[in-house]
């Protein structure tokens, strides 16, 4: 692997909001913004002898979502 680190990076990218909720929706007038707290973590490396490995994880929690009516939210 050229660049273990970055191609983990790469797959935990999309974890998000939309990964716990979707896109924000409207609905009759009223936009629906889901809010998620969201992190990730990873590790990789080589040795000498060229053997490498890696791994990580990430959790999405849905804390709500902001509702917008018009000019209020």
């Amino acid at each position: 692997m050229a660049n273990l680190p970055l191609e983990l990076g790469k797959q935990f990218a999309s974890l998000g909001v939309t990964t716990v909720y979707g896109e924000q929706q409207d609905v009759s007038g009223i936009r629906l913004i889901p809010v998620a707290l969201t992190w990730s973590g990873f590790g990789a490396g080589e040795d000498a002898a060229g053997g490498a490995g890696g791994g990580g994880g990430g959790a999405a929690i849905p804390v709500g979502a902001y509702v917008r009516k018009g000019d209020d939210l």
